[in-house]
């Protein structure tokens, strides 16, 4: 039998209600289980409480500073295994 890795990709929209998407990550058939939450235009708090709710493991990268806001935007990688670097 193979291995399976499940992998699910997430642009959260400014990064705006990370409670919510927490939520359906722990709700939602189709999110429930990934092994990988690859989530996009996230703050690092937004990321941390989301990695948080899932306890997985968690590497936040700043992409830019959003327009009129200023708020800092990038890239998150959740993982249920341990991160190194």
């Amino acid at each position: 039998m193979g291995v399976s890795l499940r992998i699910v990709s997430w642009n959260i929209e400014f990064g705006l209600r990370p409670d919510e998407a927490a939520r359906d990550l722990t709700e939602h058939d189709d999110l429930v289980g990934a092994d990988l939450v690859l989530l996009q235009e996230m703050d690092r708090q937004g990321s941390e409480s989301i990695a948080h709710a899932l306890g997985f493991e968690h590497a936040y990268g700043a992409a830019a500073v959003f327009p009129g806001t200023g708020r800092e935007l990038g890239n998150a990688i959740l993982s249920r295994y341990a991160i190194s670097s």
